[in-house]
């Protein structure tokens, strides 16, 4: 489990996480890394043959909305292809040696394939539905083309599902984690990004979303163009007085914890990394211990917070951990050890 938060693993497994966390681990489970963990890491014998997971039925999106309906549980199921529609999806603790079969029966298939990038393989799942999922592991980063010539840098740790082809009269695409659009101009179809509880809606514009379930807002920040921002019903329907409008420059935050928004101005570290660049201001251990996990795909475990830790600024341009690592004792007063994939933080 390497390249994935295994702390919203172990909270969707004790049925513990939130719609949006389940959303992203049922997508990390579409990936290579996450078959290998269900294939072996949890389950005690291997699964082949017509058992094995890559010939299953699944569906992410299906997945959450029973999620929904059924309070937040996982259900976990015996492998069998041949279910087309169970009639009670039920919690069953005696089968979790078996193996996590989600929401099999949903009648969709999935099959996969890969995009070569020019630094990593990026996990794509297309379905029955014409739909194309790309996920990210920590570490990885993207960039690709959508079917009306959108633009998407898709960052680490983060997917992004979007139709073969955009029919209707307007564009929908689904993000979790954090990716940067450059929206192709098409006035007559407005381009729409669901991202957690929120829904922004553009015409031709540039932009950069944040929404990791994990952190406790999202946030939107707008670089050219106009867009507007609000829940998912005004957005699709074109109004209403909670939608807010942005302008080049402007940022728009909403508290999940709170259910409350705010807008104001962007910092630029909010965008550096679309160009390879990480940038802290004040930034707290906690803050990182986050953003050093998804960049660069290690383990960092905090022993003891040190008594003299100072906020650290500092900005980085396409540097190994080791330096940044360096630069943060230096600043910030700590102590680490690296050692392969694991930093200890003193």
């Amino acid at each position: 489990m390497k390249g994935f938060n295994k702390n919203l693993v172990k909270k969707y497994l004790n049925n513990n996480c939130t719609v949006e966390e389940a959303n992203l681990v049922l997508h990390w489970f579409e990936t290579k890394e996450g078959i290998t963990f269900l294939e072996k890491d949890l389950s005690p014998e291997p699964l082949t043959g017509k058992n094995n997971l890559r010939a299953l039925h699944f569906n992410a999106e299906k997945s959450i909305n029973a999620i929904k309906e059924n309070g937040a549980k996982l259900h976990i199921l015996k492998p069998d292809t041949s279910i087309t529609q169970p009639k009670n999806i039920f919690w069953n603790s005696s089968k979790i040696a078996a193996s996590i079969i989600l929401f099999i029966g949903l009648g969709l298939s999935i099959h996969y394939f890969y995009v070569e990038s020019p630094n990593e393989k990026i996990k794509v799942a297309q379905n029955i539905d014409d739909e194309i999922l790309k996920v990210t592991s920590k570490g990885q980063k993207t960039v690709f083309y959508l079917p009306d010539g959108s633009k998407v840098k898709l960052n680490a740790e983060s997917s992004f599902k979007f139709p073969k082809t955009f029919a209707g009269k307007n564009r929908i695409v689904k993000l979790l984690g954090e990716a940067y659009i450059e929206v192709a101009k098409d006035p007559d179809h407005p381009f729409i990004v669901y991202s957690g509880e929120i829904s922004t809606k553009a015409l031709g514009t540039s932009f950069n979303i944040s929404a990791y379930p994990e952190d406790n807002r999202i946030n939107v920040a707008l670089t050219t163009g106009k867009v507007v921002v609000g829940e998912h019903d005004n957005i699709v329907e074109n109004g209403s007085f909670n939608n807010i409008f942005l302008v080049p420059g402007e940022k728009y935050s909403f508290d999940k914890k709170n259910k409350t928004n705010s807008k104001g101005k962007f910092e630029q570290e909010e965008i550096a990394w679309i160009n390879g660049e990480l940038i802290f201001k004040d930034a707290s251990l906690k803050d990182l211990e986050r953003e050093l996990e998804r960049w660069f795909d290690v383990e960092i475990k905090i022993k003891s917070y040190p008594a003299n830790y100072k906020p650290y600024t500092g900005h980085h341009n396409n540097e190994n951990l080791r330096n940044i690592l360096e630069n943060i004792k230096i600043a910030s007063n700590i102590n680490f050890e690296l050692k392969g994939k694991k930093v200890i933080i003193r």
